[in-house]
């Protein structure tokens, strides 16, 4: 009886550290949870008509799962941003990256780390997380590591492509030709006599000419 005891109690310890684990999801704008090591994309970049600045939100939201309050603490990894300003703003006072309207070096590479806030029970709060400030034309791409403390970690892949394929910005450090195009913008399959433009697989470009 000792040891049945015994290994109820352990079962039991088990699912509390278990359940603890999962107190605090992440979940998108529905409600949905999103699962630990996802990779979501956001790519919907809204431009103003006023300042031609554009913004794309992150669409993630924290949530308690539990029937009783809690308190949540979230930090933010960036990863290689080529341009604009990346900001979280759920946990208190907006964060940004890089700070204030400094000059930047890109790309850039920083970590946020969040202050606790509380959660009531079932409560479902927008981490309210942006790349702004990004500029027309500035096309690229980075990833952004979402912790939960103690608990679950996603991936936010921000994307601003350039409609014409071009200058598309990705995230692989090897540098590979991907295609060659037209100064109009069209595709070939190989060079051709007069002006080529190259793109290569780290998203920067290059104009060529093949006699």
């Amino acid at each position: 009886m000792k040891r049945i005891f015994t290994l109820c109690f352990a079962l039991l310890a088990g699912l509390a550290v278990f359940a603890q684990g999962n107190t605090v999801e992440f979940v998108d704008a529905g409600g949905n949870v999103i699962p630990a090591g996802s990779t979501v994309v956001r790519d919907n970049i809204e431009f103003s008509s006023i300042t031609g600045i554009g913004t794309i939100h992150s669409g993630v939201y924290v949530k308690n799962m539990t029937n009783s309050s809690t308190s949540c603490a979230v930090s933010c990894s960036i990863e290689n941003m080529p341009s604009g300003q990346f900001q979280i703003c759920g946990f208190g006072d907006c964060v940004p990256v890089p700070l204030n309207d400094r000059i930047a070096e890109y790309p850039i590479s920083d970590v946020i780390d969040c202050d606790a806030v509380p959660l009531a029970a079932g409560e479902t709060m927008d981490t309210k997380s942006e790349w702004m400030r990004v500029r027309t034309g500035n096309y690229g791409s980075f990833n952004v590591k979402y912790s939960i403390q103690g608990g679950s970690e996603i991936t936010v892949n921000y994307v601003y492509s350039d409609p014409t394929g071009i200058n598309d910005v990705q995230t692989s450090t090897d540098k590979t030709v991907v295609g060659y195009y037209t100064l109009g913008g069209q595709q070939l399959d190989c060079q051709q006599k007069g002006i080529n433009i190259i793109k290569y697989s780290d998203g920067t470009t290059e104009k060529k000419l093949l006699r």
